[in-house]
């Protein structure tokens, strides 16, 4: 079998009830919001030196107006929308718990590959004072022009 990337969307994808009733039209919808999906990615893996996917290995369910529905029937029938987002009148303080969890998230993520963020690097450490072209070498391609003032490497 061949090897296939699954985008999931998430919530609000939904296209308006007009689109909705119309099955050239929705198909179109879906369509958009793969190839913007496709494109993103794409960008992302060219720009880390790899190929872009064909359009043919993507799966894209698209299940928007599903929940969207299924949302105006629960409604209708007397249930409350849920509260998914915090709203709060304090901007200031809702950016610093933003940033708060970041930072968290970014720490855990961190630890969890075994960074120490107060350990200083030793020339002996390794890939500390990698050229690029030890970094091709090791990853078997070459690096875009724009990485190679920035040679990192990730050990765990």
């Amino acid at each position: 079998m061949p090897t296939a990337v699954l985008f999931v969307h998430g919530r609000s994808q939904a296209s308006d009830d007009e689109i909705a009733r119309d099955p050239e039209r929705l198909a179109a919808y879906v369509l958009a919001k793969k190839r913007k999906w496709l494109a993103g990615l794409s960008k992302g893996l060219i720009a880390a030196g790899r190929s872009a996917l064909d359009e043919s290995q993507v799966v894209f369910p698209f299940y928007g107006n599903t929940f969207a529905d299924a949302i105006k029937d629960f409604e209708a029938n007397g249930g409350r929308r849920p509260e998914l987002e915090m709203l709060s009148t304090d901007a200031e303080a809702e950016e610093a718990k933003l940033v708060r969890t970041k930072v968290a998230a970014l720490l855990d993520a961190a630890d969890a590959i075994g960074y120490d963020p107060v350990k200083e690097l030793s020339y002996t450490d390794p890939g500390v004072g990698l050229t690029p072209r030890d970094v091709e070498q090791e990853i078997g391609s070459e690096m875009p022009s724009s990485c190679q003032s920035c040679v990192v490497r990730c050990s765990s």
